[in-house]
């Protein structure tokens, strides 16, 4: 049973003014009965039923149902009471268009959390007189059939009460009595209560009439079933009520009076209105029976999700411009967010890795080195340090083994590795190519080992001709070697070329390296790295072509790019081949110990390159004879004098002008006179006027020439070497074209003592491994960092992937906080675009939302519809925009690689980023929805229905 206790609703205008709909109501409802609620409209009756049927909330009162009260009911208590109890019918049939017939009906029993079986719904159509129009659209039914569907889908779920509001307002007479006729039926066991403003039907079929006026009750009559006591006439309020034959028969005497102009007197008793098999009387509500106090629990609803993604997808037809819109900007930021996760989950160890896999070349070299943090740079450039190449020793040797667990190749090399990170000035072939060196050849040796035959198998090299070395003047050289040499035209002993022709042999031949007479005993096989050897061909040969465009400035728009690459590529060769089969000398183990005199006595111009881009050189004869130099007053060559290039002094004078020690006229006029610009675009230097510059910075800052303080040097052991500046030098026939500093050579014999005693091969300089998936996974796994006090390392020797992938490295950290916050601001506006369309599509929806939430869907059924929405366009959205960040990241990866010769991939977008992705899609389209669905959700459902 369904009570109402002093139900009293008041609706709030603007400012003061309000509306009394319902004025302290109470009401019993019975058990089972076709109740109607009439009266005059605006009297309340609507909102009486509303109140009833949980779709709004009084002001002030309760409803019991089943003996539970309403009073502690929320939201939700209120959805699952019109899902447990209550079956809808409208005026406007309100079936919901996106589902057939069967659909709608079959809605009601699962949000129960029922299956109707094909019987059930057979005899429900039949009741309804719907059969074989299951599958019908909606929109091809009658105004009747629309409204039987109605019914339908309020009977089905076998509620105990059912609500009708007008339910034969918009259907014609004949319609409108078989609709009742049914309402009728129905009525003999459960509770129907129709609102009507047709009294003729109210006398005819209700079982009770509860009449309102002004949101009161004026009249509650019920129907008792007596033939015999049928009075004509009763007063109920302020009305009379007239039985059919009264009426009839009043209004023959009222034309017979009128026709004899003769008076009418009519007497009103108290009683009850007749009508066809008995008469209404007034309602005794206390003697109401009550069957089902306390019976059951409220079902919470279950949406099927198959209902909720239907009505998602019909919700994006209403707008599709803005549909087309949201989808596009959406996958923008998407798209967008996607490429900057494929920047922001940058791994250094994984980007090593691809680089090192898509080099093309096959070997990949360890070495140990001392990290050098000198005194005399850092009060120069601050907390400064740079690695100086050391020979591993066989302790050192044996801990990589053991971390690695990979074979190696020890390769030696004949100098102090601190002498020089230019190995070509080492080991060089001699004599140069007539028409200038081609990129594509080195013209010299990375270092020597004593390998085996059966060694050589092992790391994928074999014997192509000659034979093995035999004694200390013999040479295995690689066929790139060979080519080498017929390319660079090198020379013999005597200054011959050693091939005339390009297939010629050179086994047999004698090569000069270094000084040192050796005996070319044969050939292995050895790679090359393809893909740099192909591309830097190809450009060669491009340039050779247009050489003169190129010259004029006419082809750079066209080959720019190309020749960007090219110089970067060349540049990377190097590092290539500083370790590799393809540069390497295989001798016999006596070679070591035999020649080791030769190649350290041998006469060379060195060049130490420090990795803040300063050059420090020397020469081992007498470089005052070497180079055009000049003194300071005072000054004298010799040991503790330091010279300075005029490039590094216009360093200088750029560093005080910015420490505020000299002027900006001061500093320019010093500028002006260190160098001026050529004819040719290059430089002339005045050495004298150099001078004279260091004269005037001399005046103004002593310290710069006190060794101590100015420039000390890398320290060996407990000893150092102080230097001074003593004036400029300018030589253009050094290493890397040209240098900063230049030392005394005894000097440079106290800061990098020459190896003295027996070769050892327990050590070696560098350790050579195949560059193959394990090797790779191994060495950039291992972590190679600072492993002791003493601060030496072990890391991967002279490899331009690394320095690149230190580089990027550094780069991404500093910028990986704008990209966050730059992501998020990203991620808010897809979700505000979202937010908005979900939005408009609630506002454009309130009828269905309004009909669901009369079924008994809760909030949450409605957030599934939304949600569904959102997330068939986030679907689109994320599918797109991760084709479009995957695409987006390998333009990059190639424009980089292509234009700059990026030798890592710093973009990489993968599974662990499209999961990333698709994790922001969803939360952007949970929070797009679960937004405007809260907003709209805290609203009674009456206000949706009142929008119909």
């Amino acid at each position: 049973m369904i009570e109402l206790k002093h139900i009293t609703k008041i609706y709030r205008g603007t400012g003061s003014s309000s509306v009394i709909a319902l004025d302290d109501i109470s009401i019993r409802f019975p058990e089972k009965g076709l109740v109607f609620i009439i009266g005059k409209s605006g009297c309340g009756k609507s909102t009486l039923l509303n109140i009833a049927g949980g779709l709004d909330r009084p002001t002030s009162g309760e409803i019991s149902v089943g003996g539970k009260s309403s009073r502690d009911f929320s939201q939700s208590d209120y959805d699952s009471y019109r899902n447990t109890y209550v079956g809808f019918i409208f005026q406007e049939y309100n079936v919901l268009p996106e589902f057939s017939v069967m659909e709608n009906i079959t809605l009601a029993p699962e949000l129960q959390g029922k299956k109707s079986t094909p019987e059930e719904i057979g005899g429900i159509l039949s009741e309804v007189e719907l059969d074989g129009l299951e599958k019908r659209s909606p929109s091809t039914l009658s105004g009747g059939q629309k409204q039987r569907v109605a019914i339908a889908r309020a009977l089905v779920k076998d509620p105990r009460i059912i609500l009708a509001d007008e339910p034969t307002g918009a259907l014609d007479s004949v319609t409108g009595r078989s609709v009742l006729d049914l309402l009728k039926r129905l009525s003999e066991d459960k509770l129907v209560i129709v609102v009507s403003h047709d009294r003729d039907f109210a006398n005819k079929y209700a079982d009770r009439i509860i009449e309102l006026h002004d949101g009161k009750i004026i009249s509650d009559m019920s129907f008792i079933k007596d033939e015999e006591k049928r009075p004509d006439m009763a007063v109920v309020g302020d009305d009379v009520h007239l039985s059919s034959e009264i009426r009839e028969s009043m209004l023959e005497e009222l034309n017979r009076l009128l026709k004899d102009k003769k008076k009418l007197t009519i007497t009103l008793e108290e009683g009850g209105v007749s009508v066809e098999g008995g008469y209404f009387a007034p309602t005794d509500q206390e003697s109401l029976i009550r069957e089902h106090e306390d019976e059951g629990n409220l079902i919470r609803s279950k949406f099927p999700l198959r209902y909720a993604a239907k009505m998602g997808a019909s919700g994006l037809r209403t707008k599709p411009f803005r549909l087309a819109m949201t989808i596009l900007l959406t996958t923008v930021a998407l798209a967008a967010f996607g490429f900057m996760l494929s920047l922001m989950n940058y791994d250094r160890y994984q980007t090593l890795k691809n680089a090192l896999a898509d080099t093309g070349h096959t070997e990949l070299s360890l070495a140990t080195y001392r990290v050098e943090k000198p005194d005399w740079l850092s009060t120069i450039f601050g907390d400064f340090s740079y690695d100086v190449p050391v020979r591993s020793d066989s302790s050192r040797i044996e801990i990589i083994k053991n971390k690695t667990g990979l074979d190696f190749v020890k390769v030696q090399k004949f100098y102090t590795p601190e002498l020089d990170s230019n190995f070509k000035s080492m080991f060089y072939f001699g004599g140069t190519n007539s028409e200038g060196k081609s990129s594509l050849f080195t013209p010299g040796l990375c270092g020597f080992s004593a390998l085996t035959e059966s060694e050589m198998e092992k790391f994928g090299i074999s014997l192509v001709s000659g034979s093995m070395p035999k004694d200390s003047d013999d040479i295995l050289i690689s066929e790139f070697a060979a080519e080498s040499i017929y390319e660079l035209e090198a020379k013999d002993g005597s200054g011959e070329p050693i091939l005339k022709e390009k297939n010629d042999s050179p086994v047999g031949k004698t090569v000069v390296i270094s000084g040192v007479k050796l005996r070319i005993c044969g050939i292995f096989s050895g790679g090359r790295p393809g893909k740099v050897f192909d591309y830097i061909a190809e450009t060669e040969e491009l340039m050779k072509d247009n050489m003169e465009a190129l010259y004029l400035g006419a082809a750079f728009a066209e080959y720019g790019s190309r020749l960007m690459k090219y110089l970067n590529l060349t540049s990377k060769l190097e590092s290539v081949f500083s370790a590799s089969f393809m540069t390497l000398g295989i001798v016999d183990e006596s070679f070591f110990d035999a020649h080791e005199e030769e190649f350290q006595s041998h006469d060379t111009k060195y060049v130490i390159s420090l990795s803040n881009g300063t050059y420090l050189t020397y020469d081992t004869t007498d470089h005052i004879s070497d180079y055009d130099t000049r003194f300071m007053n005072g000054a004298a060559a010799g040991p503790g004098g330091l010279l300075i290039s005029p490039d590094y002094l216009y360093t200088i004078v750029y560093e005080y002008y910015s420490s505020s020690l000299i002027t900006e006229n001061l500093q320019t006029e010093l500028l002006d006179s260190i160098r001026s610009v050529n004819d040719s675009g290059g430089y002339n230097y005045d050495i004298d006027a150099c001078i004279a510059v260091l004269e005037t910075l001399k005046s103004i800052d002593p310290s710069l020439f006190n060794g101590s303080v100015g420039y000390t040097s890398p320290k060996i052991g407990d000893s150092s070497v102080p230097l001074s500046v003593k004036g400029v030098f300018i030589s253009s026939d050094i290493d890397y074209n040209r240098a900063d500093l230049l030392i005394d050579p005894t000097d440079a014999d106290k800061l990098y003592p020459p190896r003295t005693g027996s070769f050892d091969l327990s050590s070696a300089d560098v350790l050579l491994f195949l560059n193959d998936e394990k090797s790779r996974e191994t060495v950039t796994d291992s972590r190679f960092d600072a492993e002791d006090t003493m601060m030496i390392k072990t890391d991967l020797y002279a490899n331009s992937h690394k320095e690149d992938v230190n580089t990027y490295s550094t780069i991404i950290s500093i910028v990986s906080g704008i990209l966050f916050w730059t992501g998020t601001i990203i991620a808010v506006f897809a979700a505000l675009l979202l937010f908005n369309f979900i939005s408009v599509s609630i506002n454009n929806k309130k009828k269905d939302i309004g009909i669901l939430r009369a079924l008994g869907a809760r909030k949450i059924d409605v957030f599934k519809v939304f949600f569904s929405e959102s997330l068939i366009i986030i679907g689109i959205c994320f599918a797109v925009s991760t084709v479009l960040a995957i695409l987006a990241s390998e333009w990059f990866n190639s424009f980089l690689m292509e234009s700059f010769s990026v030798s890592a991939r710093l973009f990489f977008f993968g599974p662990l980023q499209a999961l990333i992705l698709l994790a922001l899609a969803l939360g952007v389209a949970f929070i797009a929805t679960l937004l405007p669905v809260i907003h709209h959700s805290k609203k009674p459902p009456v206000d949706a229905i009142r929008s119909l």
